[in-house]
């Protein structure tokens, strides 16, 4: 599983744009090598959900031996193909903590901006200078916009992993306005959608992770349920 490093850690000499994009792109990798757990764990949902009182439904209607055991090899299957609760917890960490613990530095939102101005081929002058420092400004202080996710916000400065995808979609589908940087607030809208993909991003890894605890715990309540004929 990749080693989560922070941009500004790195020597100036060894800044270049793929190391750069690399590492702050780092937790959506992570993401990505949960992505086939994360289906195997919504193909669980059924045998994870929960009644009023808290109680695993599945459990509770798993009412004689046979029935019981076939869930513990069926909770039991789906464990094998779980990753561990360290990887999980690693995971979500490297996610969480970008969006709510991680303040990027100002030197890392200049060096992302910079960045994208080389990669969109405009060459660095006292303009561009300028456009790099107001855009590492905004992003250092930028409320979530009106339609990022509001139920579990951002904070008040933009994740670093949400601007280097940010900066990767408009080189693929941007260039630059006759020679010009593109306008900040289209900039910020792109990273704000790219915030919300984190967040999401996160509940997926947080439900993959309780849902490897409560089917942890089937298999644990049924490993008594063995047939007595085996």
């Amino acid at each position: 599983m990749n080693k989560i490093v922070r941009t500004s850690d790195l020597p100036e000499h060894s800044l270049s744009v793929a190391r750069v994009m690399d590492q702050a792109m780092a937790p959506f990798r992570l993401g990505e090598e949960m992505e086939e757990a994360i289906l195997i764990a919504y193909q669980a949902r059924s045998l994870v959900q929960r009644d009023g009182d808290g109680d695993l439904i599945a459990l509770k209607q798993a009412v004689d031996r046979p029935q019981r055991w076939a869930l513990h090899c069926e909770a039991h299957g789906f464990i094998d193909e779980l990753p561990q609760d360290d990887l999980i917890t690693t995971a979500f960490n490297a996610v969480h903590g970008s969006i709510t613990t991680t303040k990027p530095t100002f030197r890392e939102y200049k060096m992302l901006a910079a960045v994208m101005l080389d990669g969109l081929g405009l060459k660095a002058d006292d303009n561009t200078a300028a456009y790099v420092e107001s855009l590492a400004w905004l992003l250092s202080d930028c409320p979530p916009r009106q339609y990022e996710e509001q139920t579990h916000p951002r904070k008040r400065w933009m994740p670093l992993p949400a601007v280097a995808a940010a900066i990767r979609q408009i080189w693929l589908t941007r260039s630059s306005d006759y020679g010009k940087p593109i306008p900040s607030c289209d900039v910020l809208d792109e990273c704000g959608r790219h915030s919300n993909q984190l967040i999401n991003l996160r509940g997926r890894i947080a439900n993959l992770g309780s849902t490897r605890q409560r089917l942890v715990k089937i298999v644990q309540a049924t490993e008594d349920s063995y047939p007595e004929d085996l």
